[in-house]
């Protein structure tokens, strides 16, 4: 049986998660040191919450802003790239602190 691409059945948010970190030229382990750097311990992702969200088993809706937001610094992209509904939810929080 021939090999199948994973990345084709993935959703387009973690198609992008996936794709920005290998970009970054990071492996799992060290997005996640770096996000934790960013957020602290106790709110950066683990290695298995960065591998969750690039699998789709954390799917575009569900996904935390913070961590999303800190992932998107450390790849070196927007966070409307990696996100637009985390950017849409961003934005409208802001409008409300203003």
């Amino acid at each position: 049986m021939p090999k199948t691409d994973t990345t084709q059945r993935l959703s387009p948010f973690a198609r992008r998660m996936r794709e920005a970190r290998e970009n970054a030229g990071l492996r799992l382990d060290e997005a996640s040191v770096d996000a934790r750097r960013i957020l602290g311990a106790e709110w950066g992702p683990s290695r298995e919450t960065i591998r969750r969200y690039e699998s789709g088993m954390i799917s575009e809706d569900r996904a935390d802003p913070l961590v999303v937001t800190a992932l998107a610094e450390i790849y070196g992209v927007s966070v409307a790239y990696l996100s637009p509904t985390v950017f849409e939810q961003t934005a409208e929080i802001e409008k409300l602190l203003r």
